[in-house]
């Protein structure tokens, strides 16, 4: 049973004044006893010497008269002597006399001592003194002063300790009771009550940072118990599930949407083995691996992730989930936090969107071949116009006119045949545009090279069109142009990327260059007009012209986005 504060205050002081008055009685008592004992015999014994002096000439001149009224006067005058015996040296009583009765304190004598003193004069034995003496009216005087300063002495040390167990009551005790029971309301989340007086002394100092301390505690229940709040408000009202499992995998929380998700109530799947609940059977090799790692170290490979998966619901259903897995450390041991999500809707709405896609590309891919057959159509009667018209002027026209719908329609039919409807590899169908204009103006591969380098470029129709009408009127010029009387040469077509938006187009060829007297931008050649009016107009961009080494063009500009119509 443990001890009070006052019985471990008061039970020291009681044993130690037990121990002192033991030792008072029982140690330092008769010792005192015993030394006082051999003072008082001390003292006697100088005495006699002194009265074995005196007897001296009173023996020598045989006055015993005198000799009876001293030893009278001496008994009379020490009343712890008994009785004197004074004999001669032949062993006769001088004294006292035979008919003399022995004093009454004789017969009460409880600590006799006898003294025996030799009378001697130069050598001469004149007889034998014998004295008894009793201390015991001294000691017994000596022992009731010992008793009263005893009882002084315990009455002082009884005050003393009375006065502390006042002031250890007041300042400690009940202060101490004080704390004691703020402790327990503290224990039970009370923090409404009063704060207690704080003293200057040490208990005082206590209590001062006891108050202090309570109040930080419940500035943190307070925040502890909001954070909780909010915690249980998150956790109930999210429509998402969240999970948490232990380092051996038994579930250890279990929130309402995950009742919802999964059919079964937290009372049925607390405690209870994760995989065994919600995890199909397929996964459960890569579980089990996983959850080994995880708990030895945190980690796993889809700890901190969110990925895809298929989950089971209480009735045996699978259904796609979306699982975000997180890793929390308490007293030394991983958990694990999943938030799951049923995505069964997207999924759906995915699916949707999908064959939607599809049959949207379906549709692209169809509305590119017809254009591409409808050009391929218009091209033809163009061909055949041609075929039918006798004038040379008429028929250059015509021809113009059919390269410039197949360059269109080379975009088209590589659109249809890429699996990005939207974009088209510019290398690929510059490439195919100047065999084409080859062959379309029987112009000799071997006598004049086409050398293209675009980086494989990828562009949207909106700006392929363009810039594939443009490398049509710039290379057929350079075909019908640049290299007469059978010159050879050499046409470079480069596309390149100057910035993350911005694109270079140069078309050149090292034949004969055109005139400088000709402006390109105010010539009555079509194809110079076109092109400036794609380049500045269409692509929104700058175009200029160098006449220092055959002909060059340098056309700058910027990708054309797809604006959206309402």
């Amino acid at each position: 049973m443990p001890l009070s504060l006052r019985t471990k205050v008061f039970l020291p002081l009681l044993i130690l004044m037990a121990l002192l008055i033991g030792y008072l009685y029982w140690g330092w008592m008769p010792q005192s006893l015993s030394n006082i004992e051999r003072q008082y015999k001390g003292a006697t014994e100088r005495h006699l010497d002194s009265v074995v002096e005196g007897l001296i000439p009173l023996l020598l001149g045989r006055e015993l008269d005198t000799i009876y009224e001293n030893f009278d006067a001496l008994l009379k005058k020490n009343s712890d002597w008994i009785s004197i015996r004074l004999a001669d040296s032949a062993g006769r009583t001088l004294y006292p006399l035979e008919n003399t009765p022995s004093p009454e304190s004789a017969a009460n004598a409880q600590n006799v001592h006898i003294l025996i003193k030799q009378i001697i004069y130069l050598n001469m034995n004149l007889g034998t003194l014998t004295v008894e003496i009793d201390h015991t009216p001294h000691l017994t005087a000596w022992k009731k002063e010992f008793h009263h300063a005893v009882a002084v002495m315990l009455a002082v040390i009884a005050v003393t300790v009375l006065s502390i167990g006042i002031v250890l009551e007041r300042k400690v005790v009940q202060p101490v009771k004080a704390l004691k029971q703020q402790a327990h309301a503290l224990a039970q989340g009370k923090f409404g009550t009063l704060n207690l007086e704080a003293g200057e002394d040490e208990i005082g100092r206590l209590v001062d940072s006891f108050n202090t301390m309570k109040e930080k505690l419940a500035m943190s229940y307070n925040l502890l118990t909001q954070s909780e709040e909010k915690n249980r408000a998150i956790t109930t009202t999210a429509n998402d599930a969240i999970i948490m499992m232990d380092e051996n995998g038994h579930v250890s929380f279990w929130n309402p949407a995950a009742e919802n998700i999964f059919g079964y109530t937290a009372e049925e799947v607390l405690g209870k083995y994760l995989h065994s609940i919600i995890v199909p059977d397929r996964y459960k090799a890569d579980y089990e691996k996983g959850l080994r790692y995880f708990s030895e170290t945190g980690k796993g490979p889809v700890v901190g992730k969110t990925i895809d998966m298929a989950a089971r619901r209480k009735d045996g259903a699978e259904f796609p989930v979306e699982l975000s897995l997180s890793a929390l450390q308490m007293k030394d041991k991983w958990h694990a936090v999943g938030v799951v999500r049923d995505i069964t809707q997207r999924k759906l709405a995915e699916a949707r969107i999908l064959a939607s896609l599809e049959e949207k590309e379906l549709l692209l891919q169809e509305i590119h071949h017809r254009v591409k057959n409808n050009m391929q159509v218009i091209s033809s009667m163009l061909r055949l116009q041609a075929g039918a018209v006798k004038d040379k002027n008429y028929i250059t026209i015509l021809n113009d006119s059919q390269n410039r719908i197949k360059a269109m329609s080379l975009i088209h039919e590589k659109l249809y045949q890429s699996k990005d409807l939207a974009h088209i590899n510019f290398n690929d169908y510059s490439v195919d545009l100047t065999e084409e204009l080859i062959r379309s103006y029987g112009a000799d591969s071997g006598r004049v090279t086409i050398k293209i380098d675009s980086e494989n470029i990828m562009l949207g129709i909106d700006t392929a069109i363009p810039c594939g009408l443009i490398i049509n009127e710039l290379v057929s010029n350079s075909l019908k142009y640049a290299f007469p009387k059978g010159r050879r040469g050499e046409v470079l077509i480069f596309l390149t990327k100057i910035n993350e938006d911005e694109f270079e187009l140069i078309v050149s060829d090292n034949g004969i260059g055109i005139p400088d007297d000709i402006d390109f931008r105010n010539t009555e050649s079509l194809g110079l007009r076109l092109v400036t009016i794609l380049a500045e107009n269409q692509l929104r961009g700058t175009i200029e012209l160098n006449r220092t080494a055959g002909t060059e063009f340098r056309i700058r500009f910027k990708e054309i986005k797809s604006e959206k119509k309402a």
